[in-house]
């Protein structure tokens, strides 16, 4: 019973990032069959996987160049004169060009996730600066739109974590935030501890999220219907799958004072430190 308890542990613990076969080193011979019929599907499905992911990558680099090239043509064809008409027809086309543009880029970035990820990607991150920087990264669009950015830091915190998939998580989250926030908003991010674990959150004043869709966010494409906000619909896949290879727990909920939406992301491996308070906005 023993190693049939064994065997039914280490199937629990696959996922499509970690296919492994089977031990067969003592196992019954009643079900040996089996298990080599198992392990066979494993790899199966291992290389499928290897496979898709292979194919996100290959026809994602291949649609930069096209548009690349289209890009450099619109620049060329917005320095020409042109009536009003026209000008309106080329700024929607710009728009859908980025649109494109983004989406690749979001692609790219998931099939590197999905990558296997080596043993040593983690390293230390200081969270007070590492968040500083996001968001000084997102001032930009944040003042075109004048939304308040603020950042409280209760604790000083490291954390053991990819920094290249910390960033993803933390700046798609934050990305969220600010494009969901309706002009003259505020976008509200807290450094903290809680029970004794590094907290951030990611508070917005936005429309927030239907309850009965909240489960189907992380889902791949997925997108609210009747919202007029601009996304690929894989922003949130990308930080939900950057957030369990970190042994990162992310949760979202709605504000219950006022409409908006709550993004908490509670670290397992971290080391609270002491009190610090810096403040970063938009605000003149």
């Amino acid at each position: 019973m023993g190693k049939l308890e064994a065997l039914a542990r280490a199937v629990s613990a696959q996922d499509e990032n970690t296919l492994r076969e089977l031990p067969t080193q003592g196992v019954p011979s009643e079900i040996s069959p089996f298990v080599i019929a198992v392990n066979r599907l494993l790899t199966r499905l291992r290389d499928a996987f290897a496979s898709q992911r292979r194919f996100v990558q290959d026809a994602a680099h291949e649609l930069r160049t096209p548009i690349t090239a289209m890009t450099l043509q619109l620049e060329n064809l917005k320095a020409c004169p042109m009536d009003a008409e026209t000008a309106v027809q080329v700024s929607q086309f710009e728009a859908g060009l980025k649109r494109t543009k983004r989406l690749i880029e979001q692609l790219l970035r998931l099939a590197r996730q999905e990558a296997p990820q080596k043993a040593d990607a983690a390293s230390n991150v200081d969270l007070a600066p590492f968040l500083q920087e996001l968001i000084s990264d997102l001032m930009p669009c944040a003042d075109h739109r004048d939304i308040d950015i603020g950042l409280s830091v209760d604790i000083n915190a490291n954390v053991r974590a990819n920094p290249h998939e910390l960033r993803s998580l933390l700046h798609n989250l934050l990305d969220n935030a600010c494009r969901y926030t309706p002009e003259h908003g505020v976008v509200d991010v807290r450094l903290f501890a809680d029970s004794g674990k590094v907290v951030v959150e990611i508070v917005d004043s936005g429309p927030g999220i239907p309850p009965d869709l909240l489960p189907r966010v992380y889902d791949r494409f997925f997108r609210i219907e009747g919202s007029d906000t601009e996304g690929s619909g894989l922003g949130l896949a990308i930080a939900k799958h950057a957030a369990e290879r970190n042994r990162i727990d992310l949760h979202l909920d709605n504000r219950i004072e006022r409409s908006g939406l709550v993004a908490r992301v509670t670290f397992a491996e971290a080391v609270p430190g002491q009190k610090s308070a810096p403040k970063l906005s938009t605000a003149a």
